[in-house]
């Protein structure tokens, strides 16, 4: 379908690439709701307001509508790949207010059972994790200082990135966790 858009005084090369781009735009389907015209206005209105930086030292015009018309059309396509993967989620609060049929509010939180939660946890009441942290992290300062540090590490990093960072092999990241790992255990 040509479009209908027209483009006085604009360079010839400007309208050819926008219309290129917004062909390839409305080929590529990201965006159901917009059409090609949709897109060839976005994409004008867009070189417009950068033509005036211009510099003809730097680059010929040419080169300087494809860079314009290629970075926006790539943008364009990133926001629309990015709405797609939930971009446009919004965070609540669960203290936000949900009314029911009634008119009658609750409070979001009582409204989500425990299946729903990100981690759920329901092998350990909150009380006993507590006790357990505690009771870690009280065995982790008996440690050497060597082991100490190594069990530090191993609460948030992998064998590979602890072996990468202290530039050893995994067999002796290995060993020190073996070794953190009967302390624990005879602790026990």
């Amino acid at each position: 379908m040509e479009s209908l858009n027209r483009y006085e005084g604009i360079p010839t090369y400007a309208v050819s690439s926008i219309r290129y781009r917004a062909m390839k735009l409305e080929q590529s389907q990201l965006c159901p709701h917009a059409d090609r015209e949709d897109y060839e206005q976005e994409l004008m209105l867009n070189f417009q307001k950068k033509l005036h930086h211009y510099n003809p030292h730097r680059a010929g015009l040419n080169t300087f509508i494809a860079e314009i018309v290629d970075k926006r059309a790539a943008t364009m396509v990133e926001h629309a790949r990015a709405s797609k993967r939930g971009d446009a989620m919004q965070m609540i609060s669960i203290h936000t207010p949900v009314y029911d049929g009634e008119g009658h509010a609750t409070e979001l939180g009582d409204t989500l059972s425990s299946d729903q939660t990100l981690w759920p946890n329901d092998s350990m009441p909150w009380h006993e994790r507590v006790e357990l942290q505690i009771d870690l992290e009280r065995q982790v300062k008996r440690l050497p200082p060597s082991l100490r540090q190594m069990a530090i590490q191993f609460s948030h990093s992998s064998v590979s990135e602890i072996a990468h960072r202290q530039k050893s092999s995994r067999a002796t990241v290995y060993k020190a966790r073996d070794q953190i790992a009967s302390r624990f255990q005879a602790l026990s």
